[in-house]
């Protein structure tokens, strides 16, 4: 379409919950207010068509939430959904209007209504573990050898009883000396023996 004032153009009603779209022709140059009139009325024809009616029979508004459109060209050439919610709002979809071509639709759902797709999983690459290298095992100090135990000697059992060395005094032995001196007798040596004289007689 070349222009939204000029040409009417196609409106589609989508409820994602109930399975729901209708189709209608809008004229060309709409007020806000009246637009906002016209999917209201279609959100009461689609809670018509269910015996629980989702939501009151006064329909869908903006207190209750706003709406979203998108261009529809086929059914694998679609806008991203737009907000509608104000003055403003409306003014742009009517810019998009006017360079969209004269076969696409406007398409409009409600943004409570709509049916958000769950994100698909992201497959996690498992890493390849490469297994670690294996370590020696620890080495033990060597000890050193033990030395045999020496045979007992054939004394051990005297020894055994051997009597401790006795400490002597210096002083007890210059004393011993002294002692020795006047006597004549030497510490430590023999008295000097002089050969026996058999042919002289005894005193």
């Amino acid at each position: 379409m070349a222009s939204s004032t000029a040409t009417p153009f196609r409106l589609r009603y989508v409820d994602r919950v109930l399975n729901f779209q209708y189709e209608t022709m809008v004229a060309p140059n709409p007020k806000f207010l009246y637009f906002l009139g016209v999917l209201t009325d279609l959100s009461i024809r689609a809670a018509q068509t269910t015996t629980s009616f989702p939501f009151d029979t006064q329909g869908l508004n903006l207190s209750d939430g706003p709406w979203q459109y998108r261009i529809t060209r086929s059914a694998t050439q679609k806008t991203a959904w737009r907000i509608l919610r104000t003055h403003a709002d409306f003014e742009g979809m009517l810019i998009v209007l006017a360079d969209a071509h004269a076969t696409d639709c406007l398409e409009v759902q409600h943004s409570s209504r709509r049916v958000n797709t769950p994100p698909r999983a992201a497959k996690k690459k498992q890493k390849k573990m490469t297994p670690a290298p294996a370590m020696p095992p620890a080495m033990s100090p060597a000890m050193p050898a033990e030395t045999p135990p020496e045979a007992p000697s054939q004394f051990a059992i005297w020894e055994q009883y051997r009597w401790p060395p006795v400490i002597v005094d210096s002083g007890i032995i210059h004393e011993a000396l002294r002692e020795e001196r006047l006597e004549g007798i030497y510490f430590g040596k023999a008295p000097k023996v002089e050969p026996m004289d058999l042919d002289r007689p005894r005193e």
